[in-house]
């Protein structure tokens, strides 16, 4: 009995440690580890002032208004 509980654990033992140091075996985690990476980043250069529209800009804070009234005129 105990010759045979020796065999068991043995075994499970090579199947642990084969099992770990497999090879990749399928193609597409072949072709997965020799991937490179893709064509280098091309980053454009940065707008300038006469590039940019001014459409969203938001009014200036300091500029005077005239003051309206938002009362109804009384008839």
């Amino acid at each position: 009995m105990k010759k045979f509980c020796i065999k068991i654990i043995s075994l499970a033992l090579v199947g642990l440690v084969g099992g770990c140091s497999s090879q990749i075996t399928t193609t597409a985690e072949r072709d997965y580890g020799k991937a490179e990476n893709g064509p280098p980043l091309q980053v454009p250069k940065p707008l300038s002032k006469k590039e940019i529209s001014h459409y969203y800009d938001l009014p200036n804070p300091d500029a005077t208004y005239t003051k309206i009234s938002i009362v109804p005129p009384i008839l």
